[in-house]
């Protein structure tokens, strides 16, 4: 009767023990690709402006940002006299590196300008950047944000001055 016994329990052991130890295993798996996979609720957006003069009298931004990586936004640079110039830029590692602001080629009167940060409705972008950003800009909170009625959504309007 032992002769008998043992080999079935190896057997129940051999088994059963691999099938509940891939199903472990698939179950924490699943749970580490849900939690990476979740995104923040909400977003408080922040920009850090560092701008550089050129010795040529232009301009250009570096920006330090928490958006994510890919979200394309509008760099729109003004004076209060006839100068306006925009750029479109993407976030990458936190990052906004604009292309430089000049007058027609030339240097940039100097003065007080405005650079404004804005963004595009929501649903224009990916489906990666509205995960993070909500389909209609949701999850972006802060001071940077207003609430578009003609869109239904949140639109990133940041303002800054600049001395040149």
């Amino acid at each position: 009767m032992k002769k008998i016994i043992i080999p079935i329990i190896l057997l129940i052991i051999i088994i059963v023990f691999p099938t509940l130890y891939s199903y472990l295993i698939f179950e924490e798996e699943s749970y580490i690709v849900n939690e990476v996979e979740s995104k923040p609720e909400n977003i408080e957006v922040f920009f850090y402006i560092n701008h550089i003069n050129t010795s040529d009298g232009k301009i250009k931004f570096n920006i330090e940002t928490n958006l994510p990586n890919g979200m394309q936004l509008i760099l729109t640079l003004r004076n209060n006299r006839d100068y306006t110039a925009q750029a479109k830029v993407t976030v990458q590692n936190g990052e906004i590196i604009s292309p430089e602001f000049t007058n027609h080629g030339g240097s940039l009167e100097r003065g007080n300008y405005d650079l404004k940060i804005s963004s595009s409705a929501a649903s224009l972008y990916s489906e990666d950047i509205k995960k993070w950003i909500g389909t209609s800009g949701e999850f972006m909170i802060g001071k940077y944000i207003k609430y578009d009625s003609l869109f239904e959504c949140n639109l990133i309007e940041a303002i800054f001055e600049v001395v040149i």
